[in-house]
């Protein structure tokens, strides 16, 4: 716990110090100038060192993601069942709430444009 000021009493008053009461004064506000400075140094430690962390986090995290996205299983199913899935696709999707869902299925990744785009019936 911090010690009382010794101006405790005058703290929002129309106290008028005398020129001694008011280099102790001074003296008391510098001293607390010190800390507060030293805190928002620390403080600006702290956010260069979050800053920091943030983009290493984002740059782990964009790793897993696309290393993730490898092992994701409807990526490795038949040309066949996946066609089938993406003509259901067609018949359940009606009306299509933005794009027709061949072009959506064909932004996916290369092997489904290519499919998309060499089955007529999408």
């Amino acid at each position: 716990m911090e010690a009382p000021s010794p101006f405790e009493q005058h703290l929002d008053t129309n106290y008028i110090p005398t020129s001694e009461k008011l280099n102790g004064l001074k003296a008391l506000v510098e001293e607390r100038q010190v800390i507060i400075d030293a805190i928002d140094a620390d403080i600006a430690d702290l956010e260069r060192r979050k800053a920091e962390l943030k983009r290493k986090r984002a740059a782990h995290a964009q790793y897993v993601r696309r290393h993730s996205d490898l092992a994701t299983p409807v990526l490795g199913l038949p040309g066949g069942i996946l066609l089938a899935i993406l003509v259901e696709l067609l018949t359940l999707a009606k009306p299509w709430p933005t794009h027709h869902p061949s072009i959506i299925a064909s932004q996916v990744c290369r092997r489904w444009r290519d499919l998309t785009l060499s089955t007529p019936l999408l």
